[in-house]
């Protein structure tokens, strides 16, 4: 599921309340999910429709993430995908998420959010399995705050990568 705006408009005030994502089977994705946008192009927006997420969002000012899971009803042929994926985000909150990778233990994180800006993670817990819960990429990516969260169950809590700064997160009163 792949929702995104462009940089110079963005989305504005996106909300999911109470979804259950229920994943059966996996498929490759080749090329644009869903045979992409005929005649569109925005080499500003940047394409992420093949980012290995379940949920993915980019350009999006405004987002409510609330009390979503994402569920892998499957055995047979699982793929290697975070539960939520955001890039270009600015105002967001995510509370309550239930997640962990698709595959337990991979090296893909539960949430990887690159050049994202004033994000509050909150109420959230990591599924038996879950790695490394938090992905921070770049070095737009600025005040992230993880709130009272249950991450008991994460290999690790959060991992900086490609210039992200230790300061671009803060941790208050999460269950590690």
């Amino acid at each position: 599921n792949v929702i995104q705006g462009m940089r110079s408009h963005p989305i504005e005030r996106l909300s999911l309340d109470n979804v259950t994502f229920r994943v059966r089977g996996f498929d490759q994705a080749r090329g644009i999910p869903g045979g992409g946008r005929t005649g569109w192009r925005d080499p500003e927006a940047g394409v992420y429709g093949t980012e290995p997420a379940h949920l993915v969002f980019a350009h999006v000012k405004g987002l409510r993430l609330r009390d979503v899971e994402v569920v892998i009803e499957t055995d047979e042929g699982v793929v290697e995908r975070s539960t939520v994926f955001g890039a270009g985000l600015e105002d967001v909150e995510i509370r309550g998420l239930r997640g962990r990778q698709s595959v337990p233990g991979s090296a893909l994180p539960v949430v990887r959010l690159q050049d994202c800006q004033g994000v509050r993670i909150a109420g959230c817990r990591a599924l038996e399995g879950a790695g490394t819960f938090l992905e921070l990429v770049g070095s737009e990516t600025a005040d992230v705050s993880l709130e009272g969260n249950d991450l008991r169950a994460a290999q690790a809590v959060a991992r900086l990568v490609d210039g992200a700064e230790e300061n671009s997160v803060y941790q208050a009163d999460n269950r590690t």
